[in-house]
């Protein structure tokens, strides 16, 4: 079947808008002061000449990769509906997309260089060290929905040609994503101590800013296979319907937490952890 020349036109130009805005989000530009006195507020840290560029350059290192995902997000959802002659905006893709960014920033993220001796404690420091008590709540309560979902939706798909292969590649995806948070958890809480005390404070700041977001994450991807899950067990009861409803709610339901999960103000100053 032939391609008319509008739409051929049409597509290119959907080609150069999406490349600009790829350019447009993930392009470097300066942070806003604001930006920069809300995080402080947020994890109680009083900044200084000597701590305030490595917080800039932190957080300037995750803004650029959230866009980054944010605009993956929209143009890969995008690409997918136009294969099915669709042009649709999906809101839900662009915000797992921005999660993911965040996610590859802490990676990113990296600790200021030494200037002195390492600094030595004996004291353990886990991921709990730097999470909320109400982000580990719902960090326990969403792995309780995810495991117990899954374990319901794979002893119902046992000698079930239809479910079954969905379940194995939504439990496998899972896996693969939950791996991928605790390497990110170990990369954060292994990264080296800085010895300078405002570098030391700021670095604490930055870890518990970079938990926060890795738990918020955890709880907004949840939302797939917990979903997904759901689904599988109500198409088992013959109740694709009651599944459809109960997963739309919660999408809604574990991407607000997750947002308010990594949005969520220190429950200490940051001195207190360095």
């Amino acid at each position: 079947m032939a391609t008319s020349p509008f739409a051929v036109i049409l597509m290119i130009a959907l080609g150069i808008a999406i490349v600009g805005l790829i350019v447009g989000i993930a392009a470097p530009r300066p942070l806003t002061r604001e930006r920069v006195e809300k995080f402080a507020e947020r994890q109680r840290l009083l900044m200084t000449s000597v701590n305030g560029p490595l917080i800039v350059a932190a957080l300037a290192t995750t803004h650029r990769w959230r866009r980054f995902g944010l605009a993956a997000g929209f143009i890969l959802a995008l690409l997918w509906a136009m294969r099915e002659g669709e042009f649709r905006i999906d809101f839900l893709a662009m915000f797992l997309g921005w999660f993911v960014g965040a996610i590859v920033a802490e990676w990113r993220i990296n600790s200021p260089a030494q200037t002195g001796r390492r600094r030595a404690d004996l004291r353990p420091r886990t991921p709990a060290t730097f999470l909320t008590p109400y982000a580990m709540r719902c960090l326990w309560v969403v792995s309780a929905a995810l495991v117990a979902t899954g374990i319901a939706a794979g002893v119902g798909s046992i000698g079930t040609p239809v479910t079954r292969p969905d379940w194995l590649v939504t439990t496998f995806m899972t896996l693969v994503v939950a791996v991928a948070l605790w390497a990110v958890s170990r990369r954060v809480v292994d990264r080296p101590r800085p010895s300078d005390p405002d570098f030391a404070v700021a670095d604490a700041a930055l870890r518990r800013n970079s938990f926060a977001i890795i738990a918020g994450s955890a709880v907004a991807l949840s939302a797939w296979p917990i979903t997904a899950y759901i689904m599988a067990i109500t198409l088992q009861w013959g109740r694709p319907e009651v599944g459809a409803l109960i997963s739309f709610v919660g999408w809604f339901f574990l991407m607000v937490t997750g947002w308010a999960v990594g949005q969520q103000p220190s429950d200490r100053p940051a001195e207190a952890a360095a």
